[in-house]
């Protein structure tokens, strides 16, 4: 349906199982080396488990769902889509970006072709069907008019309109599907790009996580408070401690 926004759905697309398959099919240049997304995730199998491949096959999927690796955030305000990939690696971020968005675009491309197809073979059948009742409608009126080639009595004459206003809208049903078919063969070999790409994806030149400076200050923060806060309760104790011995003595 060309009336469905694909933005409604996009997200779907890149949590499905099908697509996150397609992640781990596929050898990613990573520091150096050609390798699937599990080495570079360091996934591991459990084959202690029960229907330990299965049981792996989730986990990797798992990953990606979870993991933030992948995500497509939309602007309220102008509609434009964002699509964010986090890796270990810039390159390899680059790449999933990549990859992710051809993958969308080839998606919804087969998606609509797809649409347009059984519309198409639907409006054939119409066609069909609508061209025999032409067909009908039209030999109904010649022998209706061979009948009574002289007669001008009011009910030949309201018959044969009758007749004529069948053909004529049996002649426009004919004429629209024809249209509509021509729309959809339009649409099934329409290979136009589906995804309009505004910024293209690039190799991220710095770290975006862990953010190292702010890690540091908030260590140091949560440092300072607790040195001080085991000061006090240290000097307190030993304030009770003192007390304690006066009182005995």
């Amino acid at each position: 349906n060309n009336n469905v926004d694909p933005s409604d759905y996009l997200d779907k697309i890149i949590q499905d199982k099908e697509f996150i398959a397609k992640l781990y099919e596929k050898k990613w240049f990573f520091k150096g080396d050609s390798l699937p997304l599990e080495k570079i995730f360091e996934l591991e199998p459990d084959t202690t488990v029960p229907n330990s491949e299965y049981a792996f096959f989730m986990k990797k999927i798992n990953a990606v769902r979870n993991g933030g690796i992948l995500s497509i955030n939309k602007d309220a305000k102008t509609g434009i889509l964002t699509m964010t990939s986090n890796a270990p690696d810039p390159q390899l971020a680059y790449d999933l970006n990549l990859f992710t968005l051809n993958y969308i675009s080839n998606y919804i491309r087969k998606s609509l072709k797809s649409q347009a197809k059984e519309k198409r073979v639907f409006i054939e059948e119409r066609i069909k069907e609508t061209k025999n009742e032409l067909t009908k409608a039209e030999n109904a009126l010649a022998k209706f008019k061979e009948r009574n080639l002289v007669s001008q009595a009011p009910k030949v004459m309201l018959e044969e309109g009758r007749l004529r206003r069948q053909v004529t809208l049996n002649q426009e049903i004919y004429i629209q599907f024809q249209k509509q078919y021509e729309l959809t063969r339009i649409e099934e070999l329409d290979d136009q790009a589906l995804v309009q790409v505004v910024k293209n994806a690039e190799v991220p030149v710095l770290r975006t996580k862990p953010k190292r400076k702010i890690i540091v200050v908030i260590l140091f923060i949560v440092g300072f408070i607790t040195g001080n806060l085991t000061s006090i309760l240290a000097h307190a104790i030993l304030n009770l401690f003192h007390k304690c011995n006066l009182t005995n003595s």
